[in-house]
């Protein structure tokens, strides 16, 4: 009957142990998960960020395009400015319309040079844009590994503690 008595009291033991180490392991386990939630969290908002990269991208393929165009407007007024000149150089006795065509074309190329100035300040911006975009990626990448990390810390505290 002390045997026994010993052996209960030596299980009871055992298993109020085994509660407290299955407590702290649930501890363990809930702070993990915490943990991981919230990098989930975090990849997602990463995942809106590269969107927001790929938009701006976009808007960047736009406004090279738009330069280009541009560019081809402002050598077309340069060579009509070309054009007007040897015309102006004809028509030297009308110095009036030749001041005005004069005007004109230096109009155009200063329009022409602050949109092209435009286009480019716009483009530096998101160019801007894109090189933050990249730089969160590898915050993503970090975030990845972390929670490869907590998830194969908590297999290996589930399997000590089913040990």
């Amino acid at each position: 009957l002390s045997a026994e008595s010993s052996t209960r009291a030596e299980a009871e033991a055992e298993n109020a142990e085994l509660k407290r180490q299955l407590t702290r392991l649930q501890s363990e386990a809930d702070r993990v998960e915490a943990s991981c939630k919230g990098l989930e969290s975090q990849l997602a908002k990463l995942g809106d960020e590269a969107s927001a990269r790929a938009r701006a991208e976009a808007e960047i393929v736009q406004l090279g395009q738009q330069i280009a165009k541009w560019q081809e407007k402002a050598e077309r007024a340069e060579a009509g400015c070309k054009g007007l000149e040897l015309h102006l150089a004809r028509l030297s006795s009308e110095a009036g319309r030749v001041e005005k065509l004069e005007a004109q074309c230096a109009q155009r190329e200063k329009d022409s040079a602050h949109e092209l100035a435009k286009a480019r300040e716009r483009a530096a911006e998101l160019e801007g844009q894109v090189a933050k975009q990249k730089e969160t990626s590898s915050l993503e990448a970090t975030a990845t590994m972390r929670l490869a990390g907590l998830a194969t810390e908590l297999a290996q505290k589930e399997r000590d503690a089913d040990a």
